[in-house]
């Protein structure tokens, strides 16, 4: 493409009032990129040093305000593998003279000012690691990075970025510890590592993050214990630690957390009784912490929790009664208890549950008949009361449930006849003993 002589004329001025060599350059960036890198000619630095020096269309001067930011961000493209990704717009390496493309113009790039405060990119066919020149990023409010394969592990200079609001690298193959320089990052609203192979302990001084709303670090391999310092951050709404090698007892300032909506613990190894102060967590919508060793007794606190949806605590060491309380719920969908130690009769304030849709109390040493209030739960899709020690037989007013698909009632000491309003359900998957002589079941055991 032949290229106007004006242009040509107006770069060439340009180059000749800012020549300069690569060694000037890199006496730049001395404090910025640790110079042994330079001497890879194909490094991504050396890539980039090269790209500005003389392939860029812009043709920065030295004291140009952008150019260590236009800098990095060639540095990440080279790190990640930019030649893989998929543009919708402006490739960050267009060489043009017909296009001079600001940093600000490129995909992924949010700029306010001319200064970059947002980088996004998500599921993108991205892979390598962050390089430290991430840090030199220093007016980022945002960088998200879901699903990128991402590895490597988490460059210190990240935790420089002192006005970043939103860190999200979920999905992808970081490995390494958290920080403690997480703490200097007191801006931070949201921070997002699911599902990586972080390891370590999440740092106590966490607390420092006190702007913080979102906390989500689940499908990791944290141990240690859930700090103190999580019960500290006032605003956070959102918490998910779930799948990860969490041991010791829930700290009782857990119940602090009064604008908590989400709170997910499962498949951990905690310990220990579920805190009464979690009764103060009055926005909670979602409570889940399956899979774990919790102990003693159902909180009858949890009652409070009017706007619950979610309840999971199967497969812990829970023991006692269901409490009357849950039948304060009035807006729960999903109670699971699967796998514990619960004893005594299913309370008869669970009628109240008319919004429930799924009910597992199944493998735990529950007694007396099924209650024929059940009949009056008519959302109810899922009904799991397998392997308990209930005794009776099946009540005619299940028949009224119309959104049953699955009942199963196998193992326990139930007796006939069936009723035979059940058979007009035509359930799905209907379980019970042989003994019942159950004609509408799907199977007898």
């Amino acid at each position: 493409v032949t290229v106007p002589f004006w242009i040509a004329f107006q770069n060439y001025m340009k180059r000749q009032s800012s020549i300069w060599t690569r060694q000037d350059f890199l006496s730049v960036l001395v404090n910025m990129t640790d110079p042994k890198l330079f001497e890879d000619l194909d490094s991504p630095q050396s890539r980039a040093v090269d790209f500005i020096l003389n392939d860029d269309a812009l043709q920065l001067p030295p004291m140009s305000g952008n150019l260590i930011q236009r800098y990095a961000l060639i540095v990440f493209y080279h790190s990640l593998g930019g030649d893989s990704w998929r543009f919708q717009s402006a490739d960050w390496t267009v060489v043009s003279a017909e296009n001079q493309v600001h940093e600000c113009e490129w995909d992924f790039v949010t700029c306010k000012y001319g200064h970059v405060i947002k980088l996004k990119m998500e599921e993108q066919v991205a892979s390598g690691a962050l390089p430290a020149e991430i840090g030199l990023l220093s007016n980022l409010q945002v960088l998200s990075m879901f699903k990128c394969r991402l590895e490597g592990t988490l460059p210190n200079s990240l935790y420089e970025l002192a006005l970043l609001e939103t860190l999200n690298l979920g999905e992808n193959i970081l490995e390494s510890t958290i920080s403690t320089k997480i703490g200097d990052l007191v801006n931070l609203e949201r921070l997002d590592l699911h599902g990586n192979m972080l390891n370590g302990t999440i740092p106590s001084n966490i607390e420092s993050l006190e702007n913080l709303e979102t906390l989500i670090v689940s499908n990791n391999y944290f141990d240690g214990t859930i700090p103190l310092a999580i019960g500290q951050l006032s605003r956070l709404g959102y918490l998910d630690l779930d799948s990860n090698k969490l041991v010791g007892s829930l700290p009782a300032n857990l119940g602090e957390l009064t604008r908590l909506t989400y709170l997910s613990l499962h498949s951990n190894m905690i310990e220990g009784p579920i805190p009464s102060s979690l009764g103060l967590l009055t926005e909670l919508r979602v409570m889940d912490m399956d899979d774990n060793a919790l102990s003693g007794t159902f909180p009858i606190e949890i009652g409070n929790l009017v706007k619950l949806t979610t309840i999971g605590l199967s497969f812990n060491k829970i023991g006692g009664t269901l409490p009357a309380s849950l039948g304060n719920l009035n807006v729960l969908k999903r109670l699971t208890v699967v796998g514990n130690l619960l004893i005594g009769t299913i309370p008869t304030e669970l009628e109240g549950l008319t919004k429930l849709t799924h009910l597992s109390a199944n493998l735990n040493d529950l007694t007396g008949t099924i209650p024929t209030h059940m009949g009056r739960m008519l959302s109810l899709n899922q009904v799991f009361l397998e392997g308990n020690a209930l005794t009776g037989t099946i009540p005619s007013e299940l028949s009224q449930l119309t959104k049953l698909d699955q009942l199963l009632l196998q193992l326990n000491g139930l007796v006939g006849p069936e009723p035979k309003e059940m058979c007009s359900l035509k359930i799905k998957k209907y379980e019970a003993d042989c003994t019942i002589k159950c004609g509408c079941c799907t199977w007898c055991y």
